[in-house]
């Protein structure tokens, strides 16, 4: 507690002091006074105003109220002077805190530069005080802003998407700015303004909505960070870690890493009885024993072979694989080019994964319009388009593709989740050289990409089956099938990414990061009576379901886009309530396999 709060507190209490001593006074000395009389009395004898008294006064009375009158005025007094003294010095301490923190910021060089003190800023600059780097705030709102200063932080109040503001924060000379505020524009701004003023430091910036990372980076920022996609990375990472562990084989092993051929796998000993490092690596077939790790957390580097190894201790072992068990290496690098749009995150990652895998270079767009830019910059061998994107769509593309004289031959596949004959027409209207239904197998895909770009004639690859150990990791049988819940298809994830651990988490994650967006968004088109955006936003909806094999999210979503495609907002209305109930029980599914929504 500061000593004008302490100083304040005392003084009111000395002021209520002399209200009841006061009024009890009059009570006790003059008779037939009641407690609102007394009291009147009192504050008419403190404040001096002249009214009349009460009732007669008796001489000791009136020795009383000259008692009452010094009391209370030098308590009024003080409090008076108390007061204008902490407004001067708030306003003198204003002004040259002010003047002294511009000179701070005008003598700092190679610091940070944060704009915006909200939650993730704020966290930011705690951690830069921690390390002690120099740092300054941008902050336009004025609550904010104050929290900056009572922690005696550099802050500048203004728009840091102002020029002008970022030179007062010093980013002419800063080492890097960290563009956090809510808003993607405003981050977009802010780099694109930094980059100018400073091309030579680091710029971070904050983004939101998907497919924004580009366009950021392009305006300028060296590193795009999605909190929310770092968060689900976060909550994929604790879901594999409950898939590895379920499935470690029975006699505590578990796999750590791989390298040509051989690789380190860990050990737990889980009985009550007490063995050796040697029995350990004799049991666990391991060529040595790197390292052991004790119940207490004591480490023990090149165990000796007669080391005791007690119930929950972690051996870190050194093993050859066994035959089949080496990953295939890459394929060599091929030298053309693909272009692939699509504005779902997950099946964008993907097919870029499998695409990338079969040696193809690859570029990819979030939406129609950055789709064409991209033709433009890079002039892709071949180009796979998806159809319903934002900004333009597939059909839009390809025609815009086809009018320029560069492309007038190049191969474009067009995507899209029906395959129905006017699908087929239209593509072919528009300058498809093929149109493809859009599956959760990438072998089709691949398989015609091939095609297109005449490659050496080869066998097609037999489909992946599912592994054992895939199948554990989702908690499934060794032969999974759709799950009994009906609610999520376990084995169709499997399939859809072809075993592949790595693309479970990206698909999990992405799920985490877009569907939560677009029902808030769909919740408030259907609000605003606004069809088109409906039919958007549930096409979404229904493709993150469709990427993990949600099968009732994606039916619900499909007819909520089959409505407001036909301007049926109303019945959009009706169908919202369902779709909610199906994914939260998408949710609890998923919880069951380790998902944990609200971590």
């Amino acid at each position: 507690m500061s000593d004008n709060t302490r100083r304040s507190i005392t003084l009111a209490a000395a002021l209520v002091f002399v209200l009841v001593f006061g009024t009890l006074g009059y009570c006790y000395l003059e008779e037939g006074w009641n407690l609102t009389d007394a009291l009147y009395m009192t504050v008419i004898t403190i404040t001096t105003v002249g009214f009349g008294e009460t009732h007669e006064l008796t001489s000791t009375g009136r020795w009383f109220t000259i008692v009452v009158i010094g009391l209370g005025w030098s308590v009024l007094m003080l409090f008076a002077s108390h007061a204008a003294r902490i407004v001067i010095e708030s306003e003198v301490r204003g002004i040259f805190g002010k003047k002294k923190m511009f000179r701070r910021i005008l003598n700092m060089e190679n610091h940070y530069v944060v704009c915006g003190f909200g939650r993730i800023g704020g966290s930011i600059c705690s951690d830069l005080a921690e390390k002690g780097l120099p740092f300054v705030v941008i902050e336009k709102k004025e609550e904010l802003a104050a929290q900056a200063e009572e922690k005696d932080y550099c802050i500048i109040r203004g728009d840091a998407t102002s020029d002008s503001v970022l030179k007062q924060a010093g980013v002419e000379s800063a080492a890097g700015v960290v563009a956090a505020l809510s808003a993607d524009k405003d981050n977009l701004f802010i780099s694109l303004a930094a980059r100018e003023l400073n091309p030579k430091m680091l710029i971070i910036s904050r983004g939101e909505e998907p497919g924004v990372e580009d366009r950021i980076l392009r305006a300028g920022a060296d590193i795009v960070v999605s909190p929310m996609k770092l968060g689900g990375q976060q909550i994929a990472k604790l879901i594999l870690q409950q898939m590895e562990s379920s499935s470690a084989s029975a006699d505590g092993e578990e796999g750590l890493a791989s390298v040509l051929g051989f690789s380190l796998r860990i050990f737990r000993h889980t009985g009550d009885d007490i063995t050796t490092v040697a029995r350990v690596a004799e049991r666990a077939g391991a060529l040595s024993v790197a390292a052991i790790k004790h119940e207490d957390g004591s480490m023990e580097i090149d165990p000796a072979p007669a080391m005791e190894v007690s119930s929950s201790d972690s051996l870190v072992l050194f093993v050859k694989d066994k035959p089949g068990e080496q990953k295939a290496i890459a394929p060599e690098l091929d030298d053309r080019k693909i272009l692939l749009a699509d504005d779902h995150k997950a099946l964008r990652h993907l097919f870029a994964r499998k695409i990338r895998s079969a040696g193809y270079e690859l570029v990819t767009a979030a939406d129609g319009l950055e789709a064409l830019q991209l033709a433009q910059e890079h002039t892709p061998d071949l180009m796979v388009l998806d159809v319903v994107m934002p900004e333009m769509n597939g059909y839009e593309v390809c025609e815009a593709v086809r009018a320029m004289p560069r492309h007038k031959d190049t191969p474009i596949i067009l995507f899209s989740a029906t395959d129905t004959a006017e699908f087929t027409s239209r593509g072919q209207e528009a300058g498809a050289t093929a149109c493809l239904r859009k599956t959760s197998k990438s072998s089709e895909l691949l398989a015609k990409i091939e095609e297109l770009l005449e490659p050496v004639p080869q066998a097609p690859a037999p489909e992946a089956p599912v592994s054992t150990e895939a199948a554990a990791a989702l908690d499934m049988e060794a032969a999974p099938n759709v799950d009994p819940s009906g609610i999520l298809d376990q084995s169709r994830l499997l399939e859809l990414t072809d075993n592949d651990i790595e693309a479970i988490r990206e698909v999990i994650g992405d799920l985490l990061s877009e569907t939560p967006l677009h029902l808030e968004r769909l919740e408030k088109a259907i609000a605003d009576g606004d069809g088109e955006n409906a039919r958007r936003e549930a096409h979404g909806i229904k493709g993150a379901a469709a990427n993990i094999g949600c099968i009732e999210v994606q039916a619900i979503a499909a007819k909520i886009e089959d409505l407001g495609r036909r301007g049926e907002v109303g019945a959009c209305a009706d169908m919202l309530p369902a779709l909610t109930a199906a994914h939260e029980r998408l949710k609890a599914e998923l919880r069951r396999i380790g998902w944990d929504p609200s971590a």
